[in-house]
């Protein structure tokens, strides 16, 4: 069974490296998953996109993640995710709006 090479900041792929080394300069050290989603820089990105967004104030966590999974869920369409969120569609545009969350 294949496994997934921890990259490093030496060995990541050239569409990475900016992203690790700032994670790298962030943490003091460089964390597994950030190594492990080196291997994919297009994730990597996204991740770290994310993690901003969930790092601002407002929305709880839990509230956020719930916001962009239902997002996700419904392929970026707001009027179902606000179904899937029992909210209004332009609650969500409110909420999408404030957080900087895009569909």
């Amino acid at each position: 069974m294949p496994r997934i090479p921890l990259r490093t900041l030496e060995d990541a792929p050239e569409a990475a490296r900016a992203r690790v080394e700032s994670a790298l300069k962030a943490n003091g050290f460089l964390p597994n998953l950030i190594g492990l989603l080196a291997n994919a820089p297009v994730a990597l990105e996204a991740y770290q996109k994310v993690s901003g967004i969930n790092a601002r104030g407002g929305l709880t966590l839990a509230e956020r993640e719930a916001v962009q999974n239902a997002l996700t869920q419904s392929d970026g369409n707001v009027t179902q995710a606000a179904k899937l969120l029992d909210v209004s569609r332009p609650t969500l545009y409110d909420l999408m709006r404030y957080h900087n969350v895009r569909a």
